[in-house]
């Protein structure tokens, strides 16, 4: 009923409330990124790491690669950007992260259920859908997403 009204009210481009429509429209644009400008430059943003490509854990030491270990299975440590923000967000602060880092971006969010929903961008150099597979989720190469435990997400990836 609410997308009728909508119709009814603009059958065209000259109608006053088609125009209204865009500028409501750019208005709540004008303020979502002015909200992905304040939290990409906050205080809230913090580094992360995921887990690249299996090492051999030995050779990784050896070498002084950073490394991801989880009992006997170790993994080069890639390292983004990454904040705790509604998921409203993901996609376009994602992408200013991968863009900030220069590798990837982290969007995550603490749901009821005591899991972390998470999200990751990339700008081409670095593909997260792989990386989420490491952790039982998916995607595409340049967005893609993964769950897991909080006290996981705040050990492994977080650092805390």
């Amino acid at each position: 009923a609410a997308w009728d009204e909508l119709v009814r009210g603009t059958p065209d481009a000259d109608a006053a409330g088609y125009k209204t429509l865009l500028a409501e429209g750019e208005a709540i644009e004008r303020f979502f990124q002015s909200e992905i400008d304040r939290l990409a430059q906050s205080r809230l943003v913090t580094p992360v790491r995921l887990r690249g490509e299996p090492v051999d854990p030995l050779q990784a030491r050896r070498h002084g690669l950073p490394t991801l270990v989880d009992g006997e299975c170790a993994w080069h440590a890639v390292s983004g950007l990454g904040i705790n923000a509604s998921m409203l967000f993901a996609s376009e602060l994602g992408n200013r992260l991968a863009e900030q880092s220069g590798s990837f971006g982290l969007v995550w969010q603490y749901g009821a259920d005591g899991e972390a929903k998470v999200s990751l961008r990339a700008a081409g150099k670095v593909d997260v859908a792989e990386i989420a597979t490491r952790y039982g989720g998916g995607g595409h190469p340049n967005a893609a997403g993964f769950r897991l435990p909080f006290a996981r997400l705040a050990s492994e990836i977080l650092g805390k």
